[in-house]
């Protein structure tokens, strides 16, 4: 069996938390009045409030990744793509108890907002660099498997595998920018702090979206291989082998050119954040070799 759904399911959730859990949230503050016998003591909050649920930026994920294909077939049912991809993300969640865990414990302990929260936000993005190493190895291995047995081009596994070297630095990038934030956290009144945040998400965000479009023609890729070979929403789960002549030249073409355009700006997002830890090219000159040494260093037979 080639690369499935689950691979995509897994990516998108990770992502939904690294990008948009971090990002895309909106500041609160609350004043709490408790009584103390005859005194009145009151003081300040403040809440770190994510703009979307986790489910809502899943579902919104796949419902985004449909723009990036053209055409579908008419055996092709969006809705229920949907609820298919839904039930793997459950999935997903129940096997991964301890990521949803840390990302609750981060929203609890007041985001980015407070020192318990950005104490929190540490092991947040440590437990998520943990799942996207693993999810990208496995999708490597996944990646290796299907195209020696299919006439897919190399030169878009290599393109696949920058994209793995990529996706795995961005946790990183992501918490040496909130290591910066922490220094504020400590002092800050949280007028000034909210700056801060918003300071650091806007410096962010162009990367974000880089990877996130790079994200997109990836999963989108995949996903119109997966629809290529199959006939209906259950065959997408049994794809066995690829093949150049169930797809369209054109069609694929275009997504190959939106991915490897997408790796290129992010490339150029990560000479700007961290020049030195890009250390392999976006065009990679002999494929052939490369698949030779992914395949050793990964120890397949």
């Amino acid at each position: 069996m080639v690369f499935t759904p689950a691979t995509i399911t897994a990516l998108s959730f990770q992502s939904s938390i690294l990008t948009h859990g971090l990002l895309n949230f909106e500041a609160i503050e609350e004043r709490i009045t408790e009584k103390l016998g005859h005194l009145k003591m009151t003081y300040t909050i403040r809440k770190f409030v994510p703009v979307k649920t986790l489910t809502d930026y899943g579902t919104s994920d796949i419902n985004s990744i449909f723009n990036y294909i053209k055409s579908f077939p008419d055996w092709f049912d969006k809705d229920q793509f949907v609820q298919m991809y839904n039930e793997v993300n459950n999935k997903y969640l129940a096997e991964n108890p301890d990521l949803k865990n840390a990302y609750d414990e981060f929203i609890s302990g007041g985001g980015l907002f407070s020192k318990q929260g950005v104490e929190k936000s540490h092991h947040l993005i440590s437990t998520l660099q943990e799942k996207i190493s693993s999810a990208m190895n496995g999708a490597r291995e996944d990646d290796i498997r299907a195209f020696l047995e299919s006439d897919l081009p190399l030169s878009l596994f290599c393109r696949y595998s920058t994209f793995y070297d990529a996706y795995n630095l961005y946790p990183k990038i992501v918490n040496e920018e909130i290591e910066h934030l922490t220094k504020v956290s400590y002092y800050a009144r949280f007028k000034i702090l909210s700056h801060k945040v918003k300071d650091f998400r806007y410096k962010l965000l162009p990367l974000a979206n880089a990877i996130e479009t790079a994200r997109m023609y990836w999963t989108a890729s995949k996903l119109y291989l997966l629809i290529s070979h199959s006939h209906d929403l259950s065959g997408l789960r049994n794809v066995q082998s690829l093949s150049m002549k169930h797809v369209d030249q054109t069609e694929f073409e275009r997504l190959y050119e939106g991915l490897e355009n997408g790796l290129k700006n992010v490339h150029r997002h990560f000479l700007i954040h961290k020049p030195d830890v890009l250390n392999k090219s976006i065009i990679v000159s002999q494929p052939t070799t490369y698949l030779q040494n992914e395949i050793g260093r990964l120890g397949i037979r």
